[in-house]
């Protein structure tokens, strides 16, 4: 028996806050200390599931996803890389696009079931098989940046393949740009570039290079593609544009902005279990939890499985010896086997991703078996009748 068991009306003066700025804006705590996503509580995803389990908050996902998609005229992209096809599906059904990267991440999005018209597929690093793969897929949008990716494509595309030429430093390479205006099967639209450290330089380098486009090869270019890995301020690349528009006295073309997947990110949040508590001498002390989970983009950690009973300290939390998190202010009664909740984070490998809505908690994806990843090792032999652990 606790205090809060003999004086119920504790429980609400014990309660955690939790910033709605910090956490999907479904997060809540109950009466029992637990904290809720999607009206599910953690601590049951993390006993039906086990630890460390990735939440995705679906509501928050779709609102922010539409949120995105009505802002303006700037058209958003979202990274594929390591989505599950429920959440491709997602993307697509709020008309957003998935730009590919990987023979992997095309096979899922086939598999999910997106729009091609919505797709943009890299060919940079895509083997030649990925590219015969992407050609028959006929993508909206196909990135190339060499003049082999230009050979590949050449006589396997079905009518005319609407291309961009990556400019990883924003100025695309001259023969590449030729090779492509003459090839009759591909037609070029526009630049694709990596935005991050210099929005303005970007853009008008790119500028630059469509008004050369147009003096040298007659071809007018309607669109521009921006690659960033955080969450771009509109204001701030809209500016860019309308200066370069100005510099230039070029029409102001499509923009499309690719992104990791903030709105991924923020919808996200890992559970994980308390495997340890060290207090190192003159140091903060470590908690640790579950291997494997992930850096979070902030270090927002709470507990999940009950009121706190004591002042909170401030802490360094680690999975195994990766550190997620310091400075992580946690009561001072913290111990083996508590739950904590990991924020704005994304999943890790092997673990399972798990969506919340309406207090129903739907599995997205199950966590990865040891034998599944020792059947990849050519090394490994079987033993009759052993029994598949989870990885994580």
């Amino acid at each position: 028996m606790t205090l809060l068991d003999h004086l119920p009306s504790l429980r609400r003066a014990a309660a955690q806050r939790i910033s709605a700025d910090l956490w999907p804006h479904s997060t809540i705590v109950d009466e029992l200390g637990r904290l809720c996503l999607g009206g599910v509580p953690i601590t049951d995803v993390a006993a039906e599931f086990g630890t460390p389990t990735h939440l995705l908050d679906e509501v928050e996902l779709r609102d922010r996803l539409h949120a995105q998609h009505a802002a303006g005229d700037l058209v958003p992209v979202l990274a594929a890389k390591s989505l599950p096809t429920t959440v491709m599906r997602w993307v697509d059904d709020e008309g957003i696009g998935l730009a590919i990267r990987s023979g992997a991440d095309l096979a899922a999005a086939r598999a999910a079931g997106v729009d091609p018209a919505r797709m943009v597929v890299h060919a940079r690093g895509l083997s030649h098989d990925d590219l015969v793969l992407a050609t028959s897929v006929a993508p909206g949008r196909l990135v190339v940046e060499s003049t082999m990716d230009v050979a590949y494509l050449c006589g396997r595309t079905s009518g005319r393949q609407r291309v961009l030429v990556g400019a990883p430093d924003g100025a695309p390479d001259p023969a590449v740009v030729e090779r492509v205006v003459h090839e009759p099967g591909l037609e070029l639209v526009g630049f694709h570039s990596r935005s991050d450290d210099d929005v303005e330089r970007s853009v008008r380098r790119l500028f630059s290079a469509m008004r050369a486009t147009r003096r040298d090869h007659g071809k007018f270019l309607t669109e521009v593609h921006l690659t960033f890995d955080s969450d771009p301020v509109n204001a701030f690349v809209d500016d860019a544009l309308d200066a370069a528009c100005a510099a230039t006295r070029l029409a102001r073309p499509r923009v499309v902005l690719e992104t990791g997947c903030p709105a991924v990110t923020f919808a996200g949040v890992t559970a994980c279990r308390v495997a340890s508590v060290i207090s190192p001498a003159g140091s903060p002390r470590i908690v640790v939890v579950d291997a494997g989970v992930l850096p979070p983009s902030d270090c927002v950690v709470a507990l999940a499985n009950r009121h706190p009973l004591s002042t909170a300290e401030r802490v360094t939390v680690t999975a195994g010896e990766t550190e997620i998190a310091r400075d992580v202010p946690l009561p001072c009664d913290i111990h083996a086997g508590d739950l904590l909740a990991v924020a704005r984070s994304c999943a890790a490998d092997g673990s399972p991703v798990v969506a919340v809505r309406g207090g129903t908690a739907t599995a997205l994806t199950r966590r990865m078996l040891v034998d599944e990843m020792l059947a990849r090792d050519l090394g490994y032999s079987a033993r009759t009748g052993t029994t598949s652990t989870s990885v994580g």
